[in-house]
């Protein structure tokens, strides 16, 4: 879902970018070095291929290594935190309800 989030506002994103009057910022979005604001707006098929008028640099490697491990990162511990804190809230108004 967040996917296709992605791929619906990076056209809207492309074409902004390349309607833009500011040389700069085209040419960091066309050859790099890409910064994380950018790399978090692109869609998958376009962060793995990298700057599509430029080379891969050192710097924008370490920025698309980076985003590729944050969307691959798990979102079970954050749900197991979650549910341990509903349990520990029900536990604790369990305890008052049954001293009364």
């Amino acid at each position: 879902m967040i996917e296709a989030l992605r791929r619906w506002r990076y056209k809207r994103y492309e074409s902004r970018i390349a309607s833009t009057e500011d040389f700069a910022q085209f040419n960091q979005w066309a050859s790099g070095p890409w910064t994380p604001e950018i790399v978090s707006r692109l869609p998958w098929e376009v962060l793995v291929k990298g700057p599509w008028n430029g080379g891969i640099d050192a710097e924008t490697r370490q920025v698309i290594d980076l985003e590729i491990e944050k969307r691959f990162r798990s979102i079970h511990p954050m749900l197991a935190n979650l549910i341990s804190t509903a349990a520990l809230i029900v536990a604790i108004i369990a305890l008052f309800r049954s001293g009364n």
